[in-house]
């Protein structure tokens, strides 16, 4: 039954039902909004484009629960950490250089799409600090969003134990992803103007500042 929920594959419903045990007992996580008619409409197969800010490390799983196939994910090589190589090629995850020179990601995304899979971004580059101010969209999402057509779904990720990158998945929290709304690129919408369009409806679901250049400048890793 469980393979049945996710298309087919077995190895991924197992996982999905092990991560969603964990999540339900250390993050009380929250989902809201997934029921929509929209929603569960690009959920259930073709290219989707699953995009939220980026709070914690435990974003990628809690974005995963409420979607029933697997999302691969993109993600800037310098955050991919030592020695966990083996994990990213298991979760099939497209590394992106952080110079934005090197387009494979990209051009390996929009094959995806093409596909019908779907691909999962967080666009403010890195995780949020400090907690509750947003970071600016990279262009990347509005030229995959307007070249492939695909869907996008906006989604809010609010409550973890943010901004630790792997500390996030040991210390409890009460997480609340919302889904904000999916949201279509017409042939006549330019990668920026999309873009902003998104970074907008992020803005004003959250409520939360997002941050000029000064604060971005401040902000230490973890």
């Amino acid at each position: 039954r469980l393979a049945e929920a996710c298309g087919g594959d077995r190895v991924f419903a197992v996982e999905r039902a092990i991560a969603r045990a964990y999540l339900n007992r250390l993050h009380r996580v929250r989902f809201e909004g997934f029921e929509e008619p929209a929603i569960r409409e690009v959920l259930a197969g073709g290219p989707l484009l699953v995009v939220a800010n980026h709070t914690c490390g435990l974003d990628p799983m809690l974005l995963q629960m409420p979607i029933p196939r697997r999302i691969r994910w993109m993600m800037w090589t310098g955050q991919m950490g030592i020695g966990l190589g083996w994990f990213w090629r298991h979760l099939a995850v497209l590394p992106v250089a952080q110079d934005g020179r090197d387009l494979t990601s990209v051009r390996t995304a929009l094959r995806a799409l093409r596909d019908g899979e779907a691909i999962g971004i967080f666009p403010e580059g890195g995780i949020e600090r400090p907690p509750g101010v947003l970071k600016p969209f990279e262009p990347g999402l509005g030229v995959l969003a307007t070249r492939s057509q695909a869907p996008v779904l906006l989604c809010l990720i609010e409550g973890t134990p943010a901004p630790w990158v792997f500390g996030s998945l040991v210390v409890p929290s009460r997480s609340v992803v919302r889904a904000i709304g999916v949201f279509r690129a017409s042939p006549e919408d330019s990668a920026e103007a999309f873009r902003g369009r998104l970074a907008e409806a992020l803005r004003t679901s959250s409520g939360w500042p997002v941050a000029d250049a000064t604060d971005l400048a401040g902000a230490a890793p973890r």
